[in-house]
Parts: C-alpha cells; structure tokens; sequence
C-alpha cells in the first residue's frame, strides 16, 4: 500500500493519519487482549539463494562442484551464529524453510536453492545476524570451490513492531485495563511473529499502538491450561486454527472501538 502510494497527493491521496492502531487474533483464550510496551512481534527478512555448482554423473564427484554438499554445510553453519554470534541475552531465530535440489540420484545437480527466515527483535542484532548470513554464504559457497558467486535476493524485511513507553500509548495500556478488566493482560514476552502494519505509522513520522486479542475457546483453553497442555493448541497458520466466533468478534470490535475513542478523546 505504501509503495502504490497510498499516502501520496499524487496517487491516492489517503489523509494522513494522528495515529495507527492494529490488533490481530492470537491462540489465546477467546475475550482476553494482551499487549506490552516495547517489542511486541519480531522483525523478519526472508532471503532466497542460490548455490551455482558444476553437474555431472555420480561416478565422477572429482569432475563436479557438488552444490548440494555446500548447500548443506550452510544450513548447519547458519545455526551458529544464534548460539557464537547473537549475545545470549538477545533473541534471533535462523530458519532454513525450504531446500532444493536435483532429481536424480546418480546425478550431481549443477545448482540447490533454499530460503531462510530471519527474527530479531532488536535492530542491532538484526544487522549483525543479516551481515553474518550473508558472509557465511558467500565464505562456504568460497570454501566448496564454487566457480560463481552465489546468488542472495533479500525479497521480503519487516520491521519490529514496538510499542513506544509515551503517555498516549500508557493511556491506551490503562484504558484496555479498565474495560476488560481481568481480561486484559501484560504480554509476559514478545512474540517471534511479525507484523507490517507498523509501516503505515513509520512511514509518515507518526506513532502506534498494537495488541492480540484471544480467539480459542474459553473452555478449552482452560482444560487445557489445567492439564499443562496449552502448547498442543493449533497456532495461526496452523490448517487446524479456527477462532471462534464468539466472543472473539465481540473482543475485537470493543478493543478496536475503545482504543480510538480514547485516543480521540485525548485530541
């Protein structure tokens, strides 16, 4: 929306907004909204690469540039820059979600392509972890004796979605506080999902506010939370997530409702 310029006087137009406001429905008990100040959701970049080898037949791996072999020494490699980069008392996640290569199994395949997913949720961090994947890919794709540079497309990066400490933002807080009352809770940490609404705010210099709220079933929820089973519930994404209608709906409109009458009322 931004790039197809939707603040823009020359494309869309749209008014220019005080302030943003988001929610999004999380595998929490259905009625109950959470938020925090700080870090709510995690950045993410997702690269996509492409290791360029030499194919040949099976019987003679001397005659070929094996990129499967490298490929799969970075996917290992890339583990340890959580565990020897990242300090330990910051938080990033390195996935390798897909990986591909060759069809036959007598034949060395002349390139292996693999995605990875990247969640920081500090800026810093996420510079140092995006600066050591790319060299570690570049080093291993160096060390198999890849006759090509290997390819890296940064095709997607959103950004941490914080919550700033400013008083319409704690006003917001105590507001979901009076209203949903022991329903309302403080997030205990952030979640390592990621959101981009926040470039709507970012974009024009204006601030936001983000929260969750629950959409499992009370009942369930609490069976589960009394046997200590809570992590078995599906989470979003999950083919087997499906939020009941009741009172999630309700909880979102309120929340929703509430949030930007307090902000307006403050104005």
């Amino acid at each position: 929306m931004i790039q197809d310029g939707l603040y823009s006087k020359d494309r869309h137009d749209c008014p220019i907004p005080d302030m943003v406001l988001g929610q999004h429905v999380a595998p929490i008990r259905a009625g109950a909204v959470a938020t925090k100040a700080g870090p709510v959701m995690s950045s993410s970049d997702s690269l996509k690469v492409t290791i360029f080898g030499r194919g040949g037949h099976g019987s003679m791996p001397h005659r070929c540039i094996d990129p499967v072999v490298i490929a799969s020494h970075i996917v290992v490699r890339l583990q340890t820059i959580v565990s020897r980069v990242v300090p330990p008392d910051e938080v990033a996640v390195i996935t390798v979600g897909s990986i591909h290569a060759g069809e036959a199994e007598n034949v060395i395949c002349d390139r292996a392509f693999f995605t990875i997913n990247i969640r920081t949720l500090d800026e810093e961090v996420r510079k140092i972890v995006l600066s050591h994947v790319r060299r570690t890919i570049e080093s291993e794709a160096s060390a198999g004796f890849c006759e090509q540079p290997p390819h890296i497309e940064h095709h997607m990066s959103l950004p941490v979605t914080a919550n700033a400490a400013t008083a319409t933002n704690q006003q917001l807080q105590h507001t979901f506080q009076s209203h949903f009352g022991g329903n309302f809770a403080i997030m205990p940490k952030s979640s390592l999902a990621s959101e981009d609404f926040s470039v709507l705010a970012s974009e024009i210099g204006k601030p936001y506010y983000f929260w969750l709220f629950g959409g499992v079933d009370q009942q369930q929820w609490d069976t589960l939370a009394a046997a200590n089973k809570l992590d078995t519930l599906p989470i979003n994404h999950s083919p087997d997530f499906g939020p009941v209608i009741h009172p999630t709906l309700q909880t979102g409109g309120e929340a929703m409702t509430i949030a930007a009458l307090a902000f307006l009322r403050g104005l």
